[in-house]
């Protein structure tokens, strides 16, 4: 069987929930998944497993729903032998009546029509820009992130700020949009980007909707071929991910960022204490985040998501959290799963660097501690997971990292974004004074 680890927070659970219930309470246009993204992030609530994965029959489910609304309606959806969509190298054919779906709409996990037609079109574009010459980037590889139009787009201007004038990682990096308008917009700044089929989910929130594009993002690219290092848009790249030598790694299929980590003790106590305290971590729980995440375009690692986005109907709405459905898909590997009828392969994921930061420490402010602030240079990225101020943080990360490397000390914890930096700034109109 496939099971979640269990809950080891339940206030977050708590506040997941309630969220979640306030958000299908209230009809909401796709753009407010970000909104709903940038208070709940999947970082801050990887703890709160708040679902056990099951055999959960969406059929039936759907079916009675509608009954119970006095509703008839005939639902076309999983588990039927004929009229499923075609999705050519994407979906095994093993996998086919538990993933695809032959209905307008696709709930949450499963796989549709525009979806299927999604693949093959993110796929062309990865393979076009991984074929750009690019002296800083692995070869075959892209860099992506997701956002949608709302104001949490503008978010995308930190992501990159620290990169936007390198050429050699700008032709590499995609954005995938969420909506018509994070299109526009993702043009008109001059970002190479693709627009994921908007009525993708019938899903009652569309939260679940946005995290589990993620997924289908990666299959995406991994399924043509295409190796990718996928962050979330609240992450801030300082400098070009090292995609050389993660794709140097030949035995490793994926690597995960670590969820939290004591940063102060790091720093202070140094390499061996830092090794002894992630391998306790790492025996007690799993400790992923898909908030950055790397893929080798390998059978192994498209099968890997495949059964991960399985598993994410079968359970669906009592996931809780994509990325432990994926964690344990990975957990699942070498033994098989019989649920799906997938037979045990083989799958190497591992930790990227601490380098690759999260802003989860469960013991300092990070961004407010000196011991911590100083070893900034060393980072290559910083996930704002556990952040309710995301545009903020990101800015404020920036500065307090180039102070860190230009004018060491202390006084950089008090570093942050000039509000003539932010996106949103109105310059003072002018006045012209009476004579």
């Amino acid at each position: 069987m496939f099971f979640f680890m269990k809950n080891q927070n339940e206030e977050e659970k708590e506040q997941l929930l309630s969220l979640k219930k306030r958000d299908a309470d209230v009809p909401s246009a796709s753009s407010s998944s970000i909104r709903f993204f940038t208070k709940v992030t999947a970082c801050a609530v990887l703890l709160a497993g708040i679902g056990t994965l099951g055999k959960i029959n969406v059929y039936d489910r759907q079916q009675q729903r509608f009954e119970s609304s006095g509703v008839k309606q005939q639902l076309a959806f999983l588990g039927e032998a004929d009229g499923l969509p075609s999705c050519g190298p994407y979906v095994d054919d093993n996998l086919r009546t538990k993933l695809l779906h032959n209905g307008e709409e696709v709930q949450d996990a499963a796989i549709g029509y525009k979806e299927c037609e999604f693949f093959s079109n993110i796929g062309s574009k990865a393979k076009l820009l991984g074929d750009q010459p690019s002296e800083c980037v692995a070869p075959n590889t892209v860099i992506t992130t997701y956002t949608s139009g709302d104001d949490f787009y503008h978010n995308l201007g930190l992501v990159v700020k620290n990169l936007k004038d390198q050429d050699c990682f700008m032709k590499r990096f995609l954005v995938v949009c969420a909506d018509s308008a994070c299109s526009e917009q993702a043009t008109a700044d001059g970002y190479n980007n693709i627009e994921f089929p908007e009525d993708s989910s019938n899903s009652d929130t569309s939260y679940g909707r946005f995290t589990w594009m993620k997924q289908k993002i990666s299959l995406g690219v991994v399924g043509s071929g295409v190796n990718m290092f996928m962050v979330d848009a609240d992450v801030v790249l300082f400098s070009v991910p090292e995609t050389n030598s993660f794709l140097s790694q030949s035995n490793v299929d994926g690597m995960f960022q670590e969820d939290y980590m004591d940063y102060h003790g790091a720093y202070t106590n140094g390499p061996e204490w830092t090794k002894q305290y992630l391998d306790g971590v790492h025996a007690g729980a799993s400790n992923f985040n898909s908030g950055q995440m790397w893929y080798r375009a390998s059978e192994r690692a498209s099968r890997w998501i495949q059964t991960s986005l399985a598993h994410g109907v079968m359970c669906s709405p009592n996931c809780g959290l994509e990325q432990n459905v994926l964690h344990d898909a990975a957990k699942q590997a070498p033994v098989g799963d019989t649920e799906l009828g997938v037979e045990p392969y083989a799958l190497n994921i591992q930790p990227l660097p601490i380098t690759y930061a999260t802003f989860c420490s469960r013991t300092t402010d990070i961004l407010h501690d000196w011991e911590v602030v100083k070893h900034m240079g060393e980072w290559k990225t910083l996930h704002m997971c556990c952040a309710g101020y995301k545009y903020d943080g990101m800015g404020n990360a920036i500065e307090k990292r180039k102070c860190a490397m230009q004018t060491p000390g202390p006084s950089c914890v008090e570093a942050g974004m000039g509000k003539e930096e932010r996106w949103d700034y109105v310059a003072p109109a002018e006045t012209t004074e009476k004579r």
